[in-house]
């Protein structure tokens, strides 16, 4: 079954539940070709970024003072980067509760104040140029 499919399933839906879910996929296959092109196995040494979504184990840690902030009890480890699922869970948990595509985009290239720095709009750019 489709990795991402999986992932997505923790999605609520609302009254545009399938167009909604539907484009939701298409941002995250999209975010996931600018990081790593598709390379579950991508590393990027300098920054310790691996995985699909090249995650930093600072990103895990914000992920993990979330969930528990929330009330959750699973975490996620530094291996949990090189799983393309758990990867696309960790993408998901941390933008829970942000609707536009555009924040979530720069957030997961920024951290939580991406949003304010001009440097994430190229980013941004980038993969809405995946997403056409």
């Amino acid at each position: 079954m489709n990795t991402l499919l999986i992932a997505l399933a923790m999605i609520p839906f609302g009254r545009e539940g399938s167009i909604v879910h539907s484009q939701k996929i298409k941002l995250i296959n999209s975010v996931i070709m600018v990081e790593s092109s598709g390379n579950d196995l991508a590393h990027n040494l300098s920054e310790d970024a691996v995985g699909c979504l090249q995650i930093r184990p600072i990103m895990v840690r914000e992920v993990n003072r979330l969930l528990k902030r929330r009330g959750e009890s699973r975490s996620y480890t530094l291996e949990d980067r090189w799983n393309r699922r758990k990867s696309i869970e960790m993408f998901l948990v941390f933008n829970k509760n942000i609707s536009s595509f555009e924040e979530q985009c720069r957030r997961w290239n920024g951290g939580p104040n991406g949003m304010n720095k001009t440097a994430t709009i190229k980013y941004w750019n980038k993969v809405l140029n995946k997403m056409r």
